[in-house]
């Protein structure tokens, strides 16, 4: 049992400031552990035998370590408290399994109200719900012109692994493709005749799980900005009618027709000069 992590966590809690686990004040706050609450939290979880997979340990293809846990114990039990931090740990240690919900940000498309098919969702981007990976991407995002419009997610399973630099999976596996995300988005530029682009993806586990979430941002090609194209009753039917059936096609079809897709919904964005939009509709037709 890990009930004497409460006490160093409570001590901790009460002089760490008000904060999140991707807020760089709780990052300069812990880096060099200048307080004596800190040092103690972080030595009490080193020497418990059960948090030793966090010791310089791969969590998918993020790296962690006993520092990564304690930021997150931090952020956690300002939210819920020190007991329920710890409640939670017990949790995470206990199972095999972690359901996790991805999602791929786009500009071009926007939406109303969300939309379900195939084990996929369509969502407006003020009802993606709030959590410390969209609050780093928002604070990212400041200084740039591009803002998601809607996301498209889907919950999946993934197993609670951690790896070491001498297992022999540790560089090569990873918890997510986004392949079969973006695959909506193709079927959405047949169906809608717009095009999008990609802006990010992440990766949110549960919120009782320390797990680091997996966070990346696309570069965003200015030369190309997506039209603004709402999908509406029928175009979300349309798409989910489609979709469908891309399901049904062989893993070879699919990589077969995903390249002139690909060029459909390039050709789609406004691009500078025209002819690269004429070539890629080229491309696409053929």
């Amino acid at each position: 049992m890990l009930e004497s992590l409460i006490a160093p966590l409570s001590a901790a809690l009460r002089v760490a400031e008000p904060s999140r686990t991707y807020d760089f004040r709780l990052f300069f706050q812990v880096r060099n552990l200048p307080l004596a609450e800190f040092r103690a939290l972080l030595d009490a979880l080193r020497n418990e035998p059960r948090l030793e997979i966090f010791d310089h340990a791969r969590q998918g293809s993020q790296s962690i370590d006993h520092t990564f846990l304690l930021h997150w114990m931090i952020s956690r039990g300002q939210q819920v408290g020190a007991e329920q931090v710890v409640s939670d740990l017990e949790r995470y240690l206990s199972v095999e399994e972690l359901e996790v919900t991805e999602y791929l940000l786009v500009e071009g498309l926007s939406l109303s109200t969300s939309f379900s098919f195939d084990g996929f969702r369509l969502v407006p981007w003020n009802e993606i719900p709030d959590s410390d990976t969209k609050y780093h991407f928002v604070a990212r995002q400041g200084l740039l012109s591009s803002a998601p419009e809607m996301a498209v997610s889907r919950t999946r399973t993934i197993s609670r692994r951690h790896t070491r630099p001498w297992d022999a999976t540790f560089f090569g596996w990873t918890t997510s493709s986004i392949e079969a995300i973006q695959d909506v988005l193709l079927c959405a530029a047949v169906v809608s005749r717009a095009g999008a682009q990609l802006l990010g993806f992440w990766v949110i586990p549960p919120d009782w799980a320390p797990w680091k979430a997996t966070e990346s941002q696309f570069g965003v090609n200015r030369s190309r900005s997506a039209f603004r194209e709402m999908l509406n009753g029928p175009a979300l039917e349309n798409l989910a009618s489609v979709h469908h059936g891309w399901q049904h096609r062989s893993a070879n079809e699919k990589q077969r027709l995903r390249l002139p897709m690909e060029r459909l919904n390039s050709s789609l964005l406004n691009q500078f000069p025209m002819v690269d939009s004429a070539i890629d509709l080229g491309i696409a037709y053929e």
